[in-house]
């Protein structure tokens, strides 16, 4: 009976950690990510002096693939020499004060087609009149519309066609 036990014990705990296996955070390509189940969110850069970011539409944890769906808050904020990023199609939230304070920042490049929500904090301290956002073709129209996106200078990137 111990023995059955015992072995149950081990069981659940072998289970817990393979359910769990990539609840973590991880480095990936200079950026930190916090992983839970099947997604990931940006945390913040490996080293805030980074004058160009390109976030990835996936990272490899323990084998797995993970989608990465979102940039959390605050995750750039102060990133002083940042003056570029590039949001793949596979992020659907970018979330209150992820780029704040990064007064540098001067062009965007979004392969989403659908603005993604932002809020009045997400770029605060960003000139956005200065900052000019490349989107995917023909999707000009959304972000013209979107309330916080609209004071961006925004443009066609014809490189993004094939997102659509």
């Amino acid at each position: 009976m111990i023995r059955f036990h015992t072995f149950l014990q081990a069981a659940s705990i072998l289970a817990l950690l393979l359910m769990s296996s990539c609840s973590q955070s991880v480095k990936h390509d200079g950026l930190c990510f916090n992983i839970s189940g099947s997604e990931a969110t940006v945390s913040a850069p490996a080293n805030h002096n980074v004058s160009s970011v390109t976030i990835p539409e996936a990272i490899v944890c323990n084998g797995d693939t993970i989608a990465v769906t979102a940039i959390g808050s605050n995750a750039f904020k102060g990133c002083k020499s940042l003056t570029s990023v590039t949001i793949p199609q596979s992020v659907v939230e970018i979330r209150p004060g992820a780029f704040s304070g990064c007064a540098q920042l001067k062009q965007i490049f979004c392969r989403i087609a659908a603005p993604p929500a932002i809020d009045s904090t997400t770029f605060q301290g960003v000139d956005r009149s200065r900052c000019q956002i490349f989107v995917p073709m023909m999707c000009e129209p959304s972000y013209e519309n979107a309330d916080e996106w609209r004071q961006f200078a925004i443009a066609t990137d014809a490189s993004v066609v094939d997102f659509l």
